[in-house]
């Protein structure tokens, strides 16, 4: 094996795969390009811990300074690849043409703006790069108030760290609930009520139509006529897959970039992996892009086992966390086609509970409120797909333990 891989992205899919190459033993070339001048780093803290104002000015790196080079690993930084060319093999950046056997497209997803007048020309924020955060940071020196559109994952967990340094934040959610597209109705309940409890206004059902600047406030219109004046405004109102260099080089594309189990594009030379690729999934009998780190590290994985021969397909298990004030958040499993679920403890702020998804007999999902037992027992018992007695569940005298023993004994 001495050919030559090229991945574009540097975050934690791509970082990961030139890791997992090396150890795998490929002995060709490895060039990691990423368009961040920052070296590789972790970005769950982006919207948690690196808002504080005594935060280092950079989250963790995802591998040591000294890795790259001590395995052989090119890592090209702030370069912007331009274009690909699967004819000849060729990737184009701003100042040379590299050439490639093996293409690893990891090039991850960018914030979503909706189609709310004014919004691309009024000041405004996200939360998806390093250097996002700290254009952010420059402009919370002092309290504000803080205007966030988008009630998922992002949004929330930013309302959280910035209540929590001093700030009023007001929240708006087009949907009737938070989360809408990731939870079930009793977590989006809990969310709100956390939230509220400790001081966030938070408006459901709430629709921008207009946003401007008005010297140095932020004017928010609603659909129903309403009007709010904040100092700032964020957004976090999801992603989209970044799939341009994709596109002009003929790939199939839906939602992403279309992979199959090994994460090989319609191209039998690109991969593709994390945010920008979407893969059939036999379990939940469905096309998936998930946006996680657990994912794109997984598929990493895949992809680098596959090119050193050692092919094996990836099992979309997937998993997800948050963590908003003293509360985390643990998912395992997709909740597709879910038929009942069953609730074991309180859902309300201040108990811990977990909610189990099935879609009639098969456990698909488990979400876990400080309950790392109950999330560590369901994941295992999704990934194995071992059968679940839901009359059980519905004890909560029951040893979850005991649940996992008798499941794995059958």
């Amino acid at each position: 094996m001495n050919d030559s891989v090229i991945i574009i992205g540097a975050g934690h899919g791509g970082t990961t795969c030139s890791a997992a190459l090396r150890s795998n033993g490929y002995q060709g070339s490895i060039t990691l390009i990423g368009n961040e001048s920052h070296p590789p780093y972790h970005r769950p803290p982006l919207s948690k811990t690196q808002l504080q104002p005594d935060a280092p000015p950079s989250p963790p790196l995802l591998r040591a300074d000294t890795f790259f080079e001590k395995n052989n690993i090119t890592l090209k930084l702030g370069e912007h690849v331009t274009s690909v060319d699967p004819k000849s093999k060729q990737v184009h950046t701003e100042s040379e043409s590299l050439t490639y056997d093996t293409l690893i497209l990891a090039t991850g997803s960018s914030p979503l703006l909706p189609p709310v007048s004014g919004l691309q020309s009024c000041r405004k924020y996200t939360i998806q790069k390093l250097d996002d955060v700290h254009l952010l940071k420059k402009a919370l020196m002092r309290p504000k108030h803080i205007l966030i559109l988008g009630g998922g994952f992002i949004g929330l967990e930013t309302a959280a760290s910035l209540h929590q340094l001093g700030h009023r934040v007001s929240l708006f959610e087009r949907e009737e609930r938070l989360l809408s597209r990731v939870c079930c109705p009793t977590l989006s309940d809990y969310f709100q009520s956390l939230h509220q409890q400790q001081g966030v206004a938070i408006h459901c059902q709430t629709e921008a139509m207009e946003v401007r600047e008005s010297g140095e406030k932020i004017e928010l219109l609603t659909a129903a006529g309403d009007g709010f004046v904040g100092d700032e405004i964020i957004i976090g109102t999801g992603s989209t897959p970044h799939v341009d260099l994709a596109r002009h080089a003929g790939l199939t594309l839906s939602n992403g970039i279309d992979v199959n189990a090994f994460n090989q594009s319609s191209d039998p030379n690109i991969f593709a992996i994390g945010d920008c690729c979407n893969q059939w999934s036999e379990r939940y009998d469905h096309s998936i892009r998930l946006e996680s780190v657990q994912n794109a590290v997984d598929q990493a994985k895949t992809v680098a086992a596959h090119l050193c021969g050692q092919p094996r397909k990836h099992p979309i298990t997937p998993w997800f966390w948050t963590d908003q004030y003293d509360v985390k958040l643990q998912m395992a499993g997709i909740k597709h086609a879910v038929t009942h679920q069953i609730i074991r403890g309180t859902p309300t702020p201040g108990n811990a509970f977990s909610i189990w998804h099935f879609s009639h007999q098969r456990l698909q999902a488990v979400d876990a409120i400080n309950d790392s037992r109950a999330y560590n027992i369901g994941k295992k018992l999704i990934e194995k797909e071992l059968p679940v007695p839901i009359e059980a569940l519905n004890n909560p005298e029951l040893d979850l333990k005991t649940l996992l023993a008798s499941a794995e004994a059958q």
